[in-house]
């Protein structure tokens, strides 16, 4: 399968591959597609009702890439839109 570096991908710094590194495999438009993260630190399901509109300090180019967040009690979980972020 393809893999992208999602790091470099949200115009960030291209990502170091460690121990730690992930692929996350994701599907779309009926195609596997991986996506290369420096480390995953948890897994939740979340209802897709409980996610809110992302914060105004979400900007520039990184903030195109998130459908919402997600509230937990101690954090903030950004949601991913996985098109956009493979678009182009």
């Amino acid at each position: 399968i393809t893999v992208i570096d999602l790091g470099y991908k949200l115009g960030l710094p291209s990502m170091v591959v460690s121990n730690k590194s992930r692929n996350i495999v994701v599907n779309s438009m009926g195609e596997q597609i991986g996506l290369l993260v420096e480390q995953l630190s948890d897994v939740v399901q979340v209802d897709p009702n409980e996610v809110e509109r992302p914060p105004a300090n979400i900007g520039a180019l990184q903030g195109n890439f998130f459908k919402g967040v997600f509230k937990t009690k101690d954090h903030l979980i950004g949601v991913l839109d996985v098109e956009a972020v493979l678009k182009d």
